[in-house]
């Protein structure tokens, strides 16, 4: 897998490809999306959306200075994410406090599922997923708005959106500050510091996503909501770590609010997610817990490498399955910079869950959520040894100057050539950019060379413009105001470079 250093990888470049054909099909298509059976677990379509958008996040930071894929990929992400097939899942009890038909709150939550696994979803039109609890969506969805709007630069969300669902005409109106700012109050009134993410229950992984939306919207906006992550992270140290010996697992599965106790049953599943996603906001916490998770989670492979295991009946009641645990391992082993151990885990995931190609694309194909697997190997595949870059995406605040400097707009020749890297050096006053041919090995070594027509922003001088190291006369590229566009012949044998100065 890349290093930070080396840009993305032909692979990692392969994901990219998949990713966003995965996201920017029409709203209301779903080819390629595993359709749960139980859309209030974890293999619902909110949870496919949310991870392929933290990949294709953490892919862009190896390309800042070439975003425009990734921001056009989250953009679907999103929209798909605010229709009902997202969210129409949630049913809560009526305001008068009676149950509404079909079960009420319960209808929902895992709970319902564990205790009734083949009880419908309750009639009539869904609840307002935002409003409280549902942490499980409305985290997601917060912290989606907060990648794509740290990463575009662009406040769209900041404006008001509906959440329609057109069968029944419900609806409900938010922006981005309205959604973050209802997880933080609900962290305000919780005297165990976090959020429900069904009535009466909060779990480890999805309090995660609850930090992210606070950092997140602090960075983009000014407000100091990060400042109450720590009750929550002092009530995971006092209540949901699992004492004695490893076999216990690291978290109990869920805080129950109203007993003020933790359910003393752990899955590999979410100690993995949450130790993996609780990396930005707490490292000296998963750390202390990571040699535990290693020795209850991890199964060595021999040969073939270590997966992260899941029982059949988690799998048949849609609660983990070993593609996606070993997933979130790869994330926290990456992150933490347990090199051994993630090679290991790629290893056998490469093999065991069938990764390859088809044309430009790389994916896991025997993984049965594909999509929901995929991304968290892009996501692994992003994060350089330690995480330090998986840290500032949810942490560092904007830099103002990164929307007004030299960038590579566009490439056309989406998919067949991709960016490696791409970056704006001011102390050089240089965009640099690597062009790549993407396929499998064996494909590009019969590929003829390609065509790439670019498209450079925020050009406000005079240029050189040398590529491959031979600089390019003026009559080689056109130049529209601040725009240039030229065009480069990228080989399938190697890399193209591309050096703009500013003169």
């Amino acid at each position: 897998m890349a290093t930070q250093t080396d840009g993305l990888s032909r692979e990692s470049l392969g994901h990219l490809n998949y990713l966003r054909a995965l996201m920017t099909q029409p709203r209301d298509a779903w080819e390629g999306f595993y359709q749960s059976l139980s859309p209030s677990m974890n293999f619902a379509l909110r949870y496919q959306l949310a991870f392929s958008t933290y990949a294709l996040a953490a892919l862009a930071q190896r390309t800042p200075a070439y975003r425009a894929p990734y921001v056009e990929a989250i953009t679907g992400a999103i929209e798909k994410m605010l229709r009902v097939e997202a969210w129409g899942y949630w049913r809560v009890a009526q305001q008068d406090g009676a149950p509404s038909e079909g079960g009420g709150a319960l209808s929902s939550g895992h709970v319902a599922v564990l205790v009734s696994p083949h009880q419908r979803v309750a009639a009539g039109p869904p609840s307002d997923p935002i409003a409280q609890d549902n942490l499980q969506y409305s985290g997601h969805l917060s912290t989606m708005l907060g990648l794509y709007e740290k990463l575009s630069g662009d406040g769209r969300y900041d404006r008001p959106f509906t959440l329609l669902d057109p069968g029944s005409g419900a609806s409900y109106r938010y922006t981005h500050s309205e959604v973050a700012a209802r997880i933080y109050d609900q962290m305000r009134k919780n005297n165990f510091g976090g959020v429900c993410c069904e009535k009466g229950m909060a779990y480890v992984p999805c309090n995660n996503h609850a930090l992210a939306s606070n950092t997140l919207h602090d960075a983009l906006h000014g407000t100091h909501y990060s400042r109450d992550n720590a009750r929550w992270l002092q009530t995971v140290r006092d209540k949901l770590v699992l004492k004695g010996p490893a076999l216990r697992g690291v978290f109990g599965t869920a805080y129950m609010k109203d007993l003020k106790l933790a359910t003393p049953v752990a899955f590999n599943f979410t100690d993995a997610w949450g130790l993996a996603f609780m990396l930005p906001f707490d490292r000296p916490l998963v750390r202390k817990l990571y040699s535990k998770f290693k020795k209850r989670g991890v199964t060595q492979a021999g040969s073939e490498g270590a997966y992260i295991g899941s029982s059949t009946v988690s799998e048949r009641m849609e609660i983990s399955d070993v593609p996606i645990n070993t997933g979130f391992g790869l994330v926290l082993a990456r992150g933490i910079g347990d090199m051994a151990l993630a090679t290991n885990l790629h290893r056998y995931a490469v093999g065991a869950f069938d990764a390859g190609w088809d044309g430009n694309r790389y994916f896991y194909k025997g993984a049965p959520r594909t999509a929901h697997a995929t991304a968290l190997y892009a996501l692994a595949s992003a994060i350089e040894p330690g995480g330090a870059s998986f840290t500032a995406m949810f942490n560092d605040v904007v830099d103002p100057a990164a929307q007004s400097t030299p960038y590579l707009a566009e490439v056309d020749a989406p998919g067949v050539v991709g960016v490696a890297k791409a970056e704006y050096d001011a102390q050089e006053r240089a965009l640099t950019f690597t062009l790549r041919q993407v396929g499998a090995p064996d494909a590009l070594r019969a590929a003829k060379p390609v065509d790439a027509a670019l498209t450079i922003g925020n050009i406000p001088t005079a240029v050189r413009i040398e590529l491959d190291g031979v600089a390019l006369g003026e009559h080689e590229y056109s130049r529209h105001g601040d725009i240039l566009r030229l065009s480069a012949t990228v080989s399938a044998a190697h890399d193209t470079l591309c050096v703009v100065r500013l003169t």
